[in-house]
């Protein structure tokens, strides 16, 4: 019995982290494809489909960690003053939101603004 309940924890313990290296969380995927939305000018499927799309692709490219370090270069590169040095200064962090310009640019046209989504009207089968 003991064994049973033992071994649980020992795949925890030795899977070492929770997220896969290009795995992001959720809370993150959400904000990104709700930025997006917000870019595309409505919340609604067509919207929600194309942003999925565009993250999906770039989170296929491009590490958690260099997304992130992207995404704050392209939130907080414009700050001004000292604490806007801080990052302004990210040697790594412009790197990282070149990379991220890119691919956003990319995943622009592989996932194109979807206008309208709609069933194919039913054959007549009589």
């Amino acid at each position: 019995m003991r064994l049973v309940k033992a071994l649980p924890l020992a795949v925890i313990m030795l899977s070492g982290s929770v997220y896969a290296e290009n795995d992001y969380p959720t809370i993150e995927v959400v904000r990104d494809v709700v930025g997006c939305m917000a870019e595309l000018g409505a919340q609604n499927e067509q919207n929600l489909y194309t942003c999925t799309c565009r993250h999906d692709y770039i989170a296929s490219k491009m590490s958690f960690e260099k997304f992130e370090n992207g995404t704050m270069m392209v939130r907080y590169g414009q700050m001004p003053g000292e604490k806007g040095g801080v990052v302004r200064d990210n040697k790594k962090g412009k790197e990282d939101m070149k990379e991220l310009l890119k691919l956003k640019e990319e995943a622009a046209g592989h996932c194109p603004v979807v206008k309208n989504l709609s069933a194919p009207p039913l054959k007549d089968r009589s």
